[in-house]
């Protein structure tokens, strides 16, 4: 906005008085810059960040189970006694035919040596689909049974919920233990140093 006319009338008339323009409030300036106190800082986190929150859930949800597995105990019901007699004589069995192929060589032909060889094997990735598959699923299967006798949903979501609060203090535990040991090293570093600087 600009100033007044000073050739006004009200300016220049003998009875009025004179009096003096200002500027208005439009064109002051500010003692600061605007939003000068205002600090930002960066929202976004770093890969590395992400990783370790990342790395944190998983370590978590994996002791969440481990507690899960606790607390519910251990399931041996008579398939999986079944399953796991399976499982051992399958291995058994794997570790005869890899003895025999090793040390009958010798006395047998080149091809039964490679037969039993190839037993071995078999017997082997039979041990490991027994345990991978059958046993698993049966481990599930009672581990279910097992949260489906406790009659309310109350008692799963508590015994989750417990485990849940036990795991984040365990691994807040273990991290503040960490920082720790990271201090006490790098003290002990700074007094080596200052010890060799003497």
């Amino acid at each position: 906005m600009s100033r007044r006319n000073f050739t006004n009338d009200r300016n220049t008339l003998p009875d009025k008085k004179t009096g003096t323009t200002r500027k208005s409030a439009s064109s002051a300036k500010p003692a600061r810059a605007a939003a000068g106190s205002v600090y930002v800082t960066n929202t976004k986190k770093t890969k590395q960040e992400l990783k370790d929150e990342e790395r944190r859930k998983q370590r978590e949800e994996r002791r969440i189970e481990e507690i899960i597995q606790e607390k519910v105990g251990k399931v041996d019901t008579a398939k999986i006694k079944k399953l796991r007699a399976v499982w051992i004589v399958t291995l058994a069995g794997a570790i005869i035919c890899t003895i025999l192929a090793w040390f009958a060589r010798n006395f047998m032909p080149e091809a039964a040596s490679i037969a039993v060889m190839v037993l071995a094997y078999v017997f082997i990735i039979a041990a490991l689909v027994v345990d991978l598959v059958f046993i698993r699923k049966e481990r599930k299967r009672g581990e279910q049974a097992t949260l489906e006798a406790m009659s309310s949903k109350g008692a799963k979501s508590k015994i989750y919920s417990e485990a849940k609060r036990q795991a984040r203090a365990e691994i807040r535990e273990e991290e503040r233990a960490a920082k720790e040991k990271a201090k006490a090293e790098a003290k002990e570093k700074a007094e080596s140093e200052g010890a060799s600087k003497k």
